[in-house]
């Protein structure tokens, strides 16, 4: 559902910024995106391409001589990604308990639970987004600016 509101989002970007929509719609329409924004990296999805388009194909890095200090860079923030990526946690530590032949350490143990903790929050925020994101939509609807929602779950 987040994917397909991420990709909708950046699809009506350019409609909202030259609709005839208020201030105040556009506002809330720039603060539904940055919410999106920040909870979209909790399931690991990357930014949708404006216009729907295909993202470009990545370049070769440290090809003009990053060196050293590029890759520490961009180690640290893979690391980051990681952290913030709650569902991620979840799935890594789940294969990590599955391919172990004993009782879980409790180290492990300890980590599943703040995954479970991580990801049970981000479901929370994820859901405030989607509600925000239907109580929007027909706002922008009266602009002509029409944003197809993922159904609604009961």
């Amino acid at each position: 559902k987040l994917a397909a509101l991420n990709t909708e989002l950046a699809r009506v970007a350019g409609q909202v910024d030259s609709s005839t929509a208020t201030a105040a719609t556009k506002a809330q329409f720039k603060t539904l995106r940055g919410q999106l924004d920040s909870v979209r990296a909790k399931f690991g999805l990357t930014p949708a391409a404006a216009g729907g388009g295909r993202g470009a194909a990545g370049g070769r890095g440290g090809a003009a001589g990053g060196g050293a200090g590029a890759a520490a860079a961009f180690g640290a923030q893979a690391q980051a990604n990681l952290q913030a990526n709650a569902l991620g946690r979840v799935a890594t530590i789940k294969s990590t308990i599955q391919n172990i032949w004993e009782t879980p350490s409790v180290a492990l143990t300890k980590q599943a639970a703040d995954a479970k903790a991580a990801l049970t929050l981000a479901m929370i925020e994820a859901n405030g987004v989607l509600a925000r994101a239907r109580t929007l939509a027909p706002q922008l609807e009266r602009q002509n600016v029409k944003i197809t929602l993922p159904p609604a779950t009961p």
